[in-house]
Parts: C-alpha cells; structure tokens; sequence
C-alpha cells in the first residue's frame, strides 16, 4: 500500500501540473493539495477494496 500511494502522489501530481500548464492556465496551486490528497485516498481505497475482493474469492495467480 505504501508504494501505491507514493505512486499516486507522483502520477497524480504530473497530472495536475501538466494540466495547469497546458490546458488550464488560471489553475490555483491552492487546489493541489486536496486534489492529490483526494485522489491519493480515492486510490488506496480501490486497490484495498480489490485487494479484499481477491481475498473473498481465494483469486490466485497462476505459476504456469
């Protein structure tokens, strides 16, 4: 979970960036931190509901 989170905070934060360069110059940097904090969570949420998804149903990789 820790690496996903890290992970989220960068691709998120390129995100915003990028946009407000490109597409939105008049966006706040004020908005930076509750979108990365909403998104980051958004996404440790999904990843620990899958993970207790797999978990439900015994989902294993397989080896071959």
């Amino acid at each position: 979970m820790y690496y996903h989170a890290v992970a989220s905070v960068f691709s998120n934060a390129i995100w915003f960036l990028t946009m407000k360069e490109i597409v939105i110059n008049d966006f706040s940097l004020d908005l930076f931190i509750p979108y990365t904090l909403g998104t980051v969570a958004g996404s440790l949420t999904g990843a620990k509901v899958s993970m207790r998804i797999e978990k439900w149903l015994d989902a294993k990789a397989d080896s071959k």
